[in-house]
């Protein structure tokens, strides 16, 4: 079992990795299409790990 803070987690670094994946890792449209600024973005890759652009 997750806890609610778990499975957010979980959804938020899958789906900004099928948006990176979906862009080719441009990492200014995925921010863009995802509504965030590109330095959240950044945070959130660096948060996620390696893994979040692949």
């Amino acid at each position: 079992d997750m806890t609610l803070k778990q499975a957010v987690s979980a959804f938020e670094k899958n789906y900004i990795s099928e948006i990176l994946e979906s862009v080719d890792g441009n990492r200014k449209k995925a921010a863009e299409r995802l509504g965030i600024h590109r330095n959240t973005l950044l945070s959130k890759t660096i948060e996620f790990g390696p893994n979040t652009n692949k």
